[in-house]
C-alpha cells in the first residue's frame, strides 16, 4: 500500500476509534469491526463500492456537517451502507443487518442504530425522502452522478466490473435504474444538490444511456 493510502487508512481508523468509543467498548472490539469493514471495501471485486467511495462520502458529510442533525448515525451509515454487496441478494438489508449487529455489540444506543438502519435501507431504491438527513444521505451517496465526465466514465466502467453477469443482463438492469432516475422531477432530494448538481448528473446519465 502506498504511503498516502496508508496515511488515509490510519486517519480513518483513528476517526473510527473516536466515534465508536463513546459507549465504552474496548479498543479491540472497535478495531475488529473497523478491520471487517476495511476488508469488505478493499476486496478485489470492489471496483466502485470501495474504500474510496466511503472516503468520498465522509468528506462530503464533513463539508455539510451543519446540514446534518444525526451526525453519529450518518457517520455509521456511511461506513455500513455498502458493506455487503452480493449480486441477486438484498444487499441493503444484509448491510443494515450487519450494522445493527455490530453497532449494538459496541453498545451504541438503539435510537442511533435505528437511524442507521433507516439510512441504509433508503439506499435500496434511492426514493425521495421527506426526512432531511435521509434526503442528504441519499444525495451524498449519488453525488458521483454529477462528477466530471471523465470521472463519471471511470465510475460507469467500475460499476460494470462489479457484476459477473452477461452484458445483456447488466445493460438491462443498468438502463432500468438510470431511466428511473431520469423520470424523476429531480434526481437529487435536497435543494442544495438540485441547484449545484442536477444538470450535470442528467448530462452524464444521458451519455451513459446512449452507450448502453
Amino acid at each position: 500500500m502506498k504511503c498516502r493510502e496508508t496515511a488515509q487508512l490510519e486517519a480513518l481508523k483513528q476517526q473510527w476509534l473516536v466515534v465508536s468509543g463513546r459507549w465504552g467498548a474496548s479498543v479491540g472490539a472497535r478495531l475488529q469491526i473497523f478491520n471487517l469493514l476495511v476488508t469488505a471495501y478493499t476486496a478485489a471485486n470492489r471496483h466502485y463500492h470501495s474504500l474510496a467511495h466511503i472516503q468520498h462520502m465522509l468528506d462530503l458529510a464533513d463539508e455539510m456537517k451543519m446540514e446534518i442533525k444525526s451526525h453519529t448515525a450518518f457517520y455509521f451509515a456511511i461506513w455500513f451502507h455498502d458493506a455487503v454487496q452480493l449480486s441477486g441478494k438484498d444487499s441493503e438489508e444484509l448491510s443494515a443487518k450487519l450494522a445493527r449487529k455490530e453497532l449494538l455489540a459496541l453498545a451504541v444506543p438503539k435510537s442511533i442504530v435505528c437511524k442507521v438502519n433507516e439510512f441504509i435501507l433508503a439506499t435500496r431504491h434511492h426514493e425521495v425522502s421527506e426526512d432531511d438527513d435521509t434526503a442528504l444521505f441519499l444525495d451524498i451517496d449519488l453525488s458521483i452522478l454529477a462528477a466530471s465526465q471523465s470521472q463519471y466514465q471511470v465510475y460507469a466502467s467500475a460499476c460494470r466490473k462489479e457484476y459477473s453477469i452477461p452484458n445483456f443482463i447488466y445493460r438491462h438492469g443498468r438502463k432500468k435504474f438510470l431511466r428511473s432516475l431520469m423520470r424523476r422531477t429531480s434526481i437529487f432530494n435536497t435543494q442544495l444538490f438540485q441547484v449545484s448538481k442536477e444538470r450535470v448528473a442528467r448530462e452524464n446519465i444521458e451519455w451513459e444511456l446512449q452507450g448502453l
